[in-house]
C-alpha cells in the first residue's frame, strides 16, 4: 500500500495533466484540434526552454530568479544590434545567448566564489538587469528584423519548429543528466554538498557550469518569445523566473536539489501550465483568473515537493556510500 501511495505522489502531476486534458477536451470543443495542439506547443516553447536550464540548476540544489530580466537584457542588446546595426539575425541570436551565458558566469561567480545565497545574488540581479534593460530600450519598443521571425513561422507538418527545439533541447539534457558523468555529479551535488565535495566532485565548477547553463537558455528561451512577438516591449520576461520554477517542480524536480528529470518531468510541468491557460481562454474566462489559478497550482506543487523531501530526508541513511567509478574523480 505505501509503494502505491509513494508511486501515486511521484506521478501525481502526470495524472494532473491527462485529467486537464481530458476535461479541457471534453468541455471545449476547439481544445482538442490538431491546430490549437499545435499551438499550445508553440506557446510552451520559451517556457520549456527557460525550464530546462532552471532544471540543471535546480537538481543541483539552486536557484536563479533571474533568468527573466536575463531574457530581457540579453534579448533588448540583441534586438538593439539587430534593428539599428543590421547584425545578421543568427549572429545575433549567437550574441543573446552569449550576454546570458555571461550573466549566469557573474551569478555562478558570485555565488561559489564569494559564498552568496543565490536567492539574494539573483534577486539583485533580477532587478539591476530589468532596470538595464529599460535603460536600453529608452521606454520604446525594439522591432525585430522579419528575418528574425522566420523560426517562430517555421513548421514540419502542422508542428511549429521552435516546439520540436525546445523539446530537443529537453531529451538533451534529460540524456546529460543521466548518462554523462558530469548529469550524475549534479545530482550528488544536490543530494548532499558537503559529501559530494568529500568525495571529490568537482563542487564549484559543476556548479558554476549550471549556472552558465541556465542564463544561456534563459537567453534563448528570449530568442524563441521575441520570435514569436516580433518585438522586445517593456513587460518583456515579466514573471517567466517564477512560472519557470514552478514548472519544474511540477515536473518532479526538487527546489532542495538531488531529484529531478527535463523530460518527461520539465514537459509535463510546462504542460499544466500551458493548458490551464489555453483551456481558460478557450472558454472565454476572466484573465483575472489566470494568476489566482497559477498561484494555487504553485502552492500545491511546492507543498508536495516540500512534503516529498521530508519523508525522502526520513528514510535518508546516515552513511553515504562510496559513488559510483564513473564519477569518482580522475588525476
Amino acid at each position: 500500500m505505501s509503494r502505491l501511495s509513494e508511486h501515486l505522489r511521484f506521478s501525481g502531476f502526470a495524472i494532473t495533466l491527462i485529467v486537464l486534458v481530458v476535461g479541457f477536451a471534453l468541455v471545449v470543443d476547439r481544445f482538442a484540434t490538431v491546430a490549437n495542439l499545435a499551438s499550445l506547443a508553440h506557446t510552451a516553447a520559451p517556457l520549456m526552454i527557460i525550464a530546462a536550464g532552471l532544471t540543471f540548476l535546480m537538481i543541483a540544489g539552486r536557484i536563479d530568479i533571474s533568468v527573466g530580466s536575463t531574457a530581457f537584457v540579453a534579448t533588448v542588446v540583441g534586438a538593439r544590434f539587430m534593428s539599428e546595426w543590421n547584425l545578421n539575425p543568427l549572429l545575433g541570436v549567437a550574441l543573446i545567448v552569449a550576454v546570458g551565458a555571461l550573466v549566469g558566469a557573474v551569478n555562478g561567480t558570485l555565488v561559489t566564489r564569494l559564498d552568496l545565497d543565490p536567492l539574494v545574488v539573483t534577486l539583485g540581479m533580477m532587478i539591476a538587469l530589468r532596470g538595464v534593460a529599460l535603460s536600453a530600450m529608452g521606454g520604446t519598443v525594439v522591432r525585430l528584423p522579419e528575418a528574425f521571425s522566420v523560426m517562430s513561422r517555421a513548421k514540419i507538418g502542422p508542428v511549429f519548429l521552435d516546439s520540436l527545439l525546445a523539446l530537443l533541447i529537453l531529451v538533451v539534457g534529460q540524456l546529460i543528466l543521466v548518462r554523462t558523468a558530469p548529469g550524475r555529479q549534479l545530482v550528488g551535488i544536490g543530494d548532499d554538498r558537503e559529501v559530494a565535495r568529500s568525495f571529490g566532485f568537482p563542487v564549484r565548477s559543476r556548479t558554476f557550469q549550471a549556472f552558465v547553463a541556465c542564463s544561456a537558455l534563459a537567453a534563448f528561451g528570449g530568442v524563441v518569445s521575441a520570435s514569436q512577438l516580433g518585438a522586445v516591449n517593456t513587460t518583456f520576461g515579466a514573471g517567466m523566473e517564477f512560472l519557470g520554477i514552478a514548472a519544474v517542480v511540477l515536473g518532479g524536480t526538487s527546489l532542495f536539489g538531488g531529484r529531478g528529470s527535463f523530460f518527461p518531468g520539465a514537459v509535463i510541468g510546462v504542460g499544466i501550465l500551458v493548458v490551464i491557460q489555453n483551456g481558460l481562454t478557450l472558454l472565454a474566462a476572466s484573465p483575472y483568473a489566470y494568476p489566482i489559478v497559477r498561484g494555487l497550482v504553485i502552492f500545491v506543487a511546492m507543498y508536495a515537493d516540500a512534503l516529498r523531501s521530508t519523508r525522502q530526508d526520513k528514510r535518508k541513511p546516515k552513511a553515504a556510500a562510496p559513488p559510483p567509478r564513473e564519477l569518482q574523480p580522475t588525476a
